[in-house]
């Protein structure tokens, strides 16, 4: 077995934070908010399987999916806010990233 010859001071410093009062304030935080990006994407959009051959194929399929739940998130701050401007020409981009990812002309 080969470690990195950092291996050891890293581990020392992860266990240390892992104690401190801050870590154990903020890491309950974590499955609310980034673990639960990943569930939802999972569940929703069918991340559980690969419909696609390849790792590159994958990855652009999985970049669009997060991209999507993205620009949804921001459309959900939208109503909140006024910049409905911003979110059209985003969602106007993203479109047209697609048209032509499927061959259609801009």
């Amino acid at each position: 077995m080969t470690r990195h010859v950092w291996e050891e001071y890293r581990e020392e410093v992860i266990d240390e934070i892992r104690h401190t009062p801050e870590w154990k304030e903020l890491y309950p935080k974590r499955k609310e908010s980034i673990e639960r990006v990943f569930g939802d994407c999972k569940e929703h959009h069918n991340l559980r399987y690969t419909r696609l051959r390849g790792l590159q194929k994958n990855q652009h399929q999985a970049l669009m999916i997060f991209a999507c739940h993205n620009l949804k998130r921001m459309e959900r701050w939208s109503w909140k806010t006024s910049s409905n401007s911003i979110i059209k020409r985003m969602f106007s981009i993203i479109f047209r990233i697609f048209k032509n990812r499927l061959g259609g002309s801009d």
